[in-house]
């Protein structure tokens, strides 16, 4: 009996991390609703064609992306610890909050300046959340002294993740089942609002608990002020921009559609209504075993193996569709798992390679952030155009194509990232010195 309690403990995170992943929690209300409900949103609820849907969100995720770089550089050498990051992110979730919550009133404006209204909110929040986002990613390099705390970290966010899926899973079902747009838009207002009080409560949580806690001397002021490397000069650094931009290219397809693939191909009422929950049920049920297995191999390992079950996951979610609508729910399942640890190892690698050099960790991170939104924004505008392309609510005219478009590119995208870790290992050679016999 000791002994599973011991191993209870070893496992629980500490205070420090629940924080943290409850800020990271009320983040991502609001940053997976903005990539799971949007899209149908936009088109469900606010009328829009789908081209147009891809239109606005490809443009804010691109000006995201953007804002991301200007952040970054801008907190570089003024953001070098927890407390820094701490406040910042919490001045930035009241913005994020106030424009997200904005952007939910898109239903009820005129119908001659809805596209004006839900593009200009939309870029508002996306300025606020970048403010918000960026030191609370660098707060975790800051915060974690090794590998084997990076690991939690990481999988203490997407756990957050997960569950914050979990919640918006359970208040978009009535979204998904209303009748009309007025009622969608009702309800998806609703919702919002509560998304956006918890994100900025949690954020103040996390800048209450880092002023006032007593933390560990490499946490809480952090004595490396340098005036910071090229964020380039670490050849790990660009191979993680590069799988990052790959990872977001490719996964939106499947994310970005789990909410059509409910309302459109599933005709079970109950599967229709769990299948966005059983995806995030698997981000965060299979978190403790990557970190047990980054623990036990490496991060580089863990990568490897992540990505090669994602692949896996992808062909079983495309193959098992036909079989059956609570089939769906264990690919769905299966998929989050492996989603969820390819996404664990590449931010717990960055984590390492920006704890190096704490002056330049924010520009890291938002150089790191810039690939991940900008490959959003094509993978937006490339969704929008494909939804245009055929009835994707006609469940009888082609009940297949959503599984395809949802399944495939991320198998492509995890075949390439399985080259990664090995490119990883690859150490730049210098240059021999030159032969003084030589000389000139």
């Amino acid at each position: 009996m000791r002994h599973w309690i011991g191993r209870a403990r070893r496992w629980a995170p500490s205070q420090h991390v629940r924080v943290y992943s409850t800020a990271h929690f009320g983040k991502s209300l609001l940053w997976n609703s903005s990539a799971l409900v949007f899209a149908f949103f936009l088109t469900e609820a606010a009328g829009m064609r789908p081209a147009t849907m891809g239109l606005v969100l490809g443009i804010s995720l691109l000006f995201n992306a953007c804002m991301d770089v200007v952040v970054g550089r801008m907190l570089a050498g003024r953001v070098t610890d927890v407390r820094a990051a701490a406040r910042i992110q919490a001045i930035g979730a009241g913005f994020a909050a106030a424009s997200f919550a904005a952007f939910a009133i898109t239903g009820f404006i005129s119908t001659d300046s809805r596209f004006a209204y839900a593009l200009t909110t939309l870029l508002l929040f996306r300025l606020a959340y970048a403010l918000c986002d960026t030191p609370q990613n660098a707060y975790m390099a800051f915060a974690a002294p090794d590998d084997s705390s990076r690991a939690r970290f990481a999988s203490a966010r997407y756990v957050a993740s997960g569950l914050s899926i979990l919640s918006i899973a359970a208040l978009t079902v009535p979204v998904l089942q209303a009748g009309t747009a007025v009622a969608r838009s009702e309800i998806f207002l609703l919702t919002s609002l509560g998304a956006a009080i918890v994100a900025f409560a949690s954020a103040m949580l996390l800048h209450n608990y880092a002023m006032r806690a007593v933390l560990p001397a490499h946490a809480a002021t952090n004595p490396l002020k340098s005036p910071g490397v090229a964020p380039f000069a670490d050849h790990r650094y660009p191979l993680l921009v590069g799988s990052i931009f790959i990872f977001s290219l490719t996964s939106p397809a499947f994310g970005k559609l789990e909410a059509y693939f409910s309302a459109f191909v599933l005709t079970d009422t109950f599967a229709a209504s769990a299948f966005l929950a059983s995806v995030a049920l698997g981000k965060i049920m299979l978190q403790p075993a990557w970190v047990r297995l980054a623990d036990a191999t490496s991060l580089a390992t863990t990568f490897r193996w992540a990505a090669a079950a994602w692949a896996s996951a992808s062909l079983v979610f495309l193959g098992i569709g036909p079989l059956g609508d609570y089939v769906a729910l264990a690919g769905g399942f299966f998929y989050g798992a492996a989603w969820g640890g390819t996404a664990m190892a590449i931010w717990s690698l960055l984590a390492r390679v920006a704890a190096g050099d704490p002056a330049s960790a924010t520009q890291r991170y938002g150089l790191f952030t810039f690939a991940s939104k900008l490959a959003q924004s094509i993978a937006a505008f490339t969704i929008g155009h494909l939804l245009s392309q055929y009835d994707y609510r006609d469940h009888a005219a082609d009940a297949a194509g959503l599984r395809y478009l949802m399944a495939l590119p991320p198998f492509v995208g995890a075949i390439m990232l399985l080259a990664v870790p090995v490119l990883m290992r690859v150490r730049l050679r210098p240059s021999p010195a030159p032969d003084p016999r030589f000389r000139l």
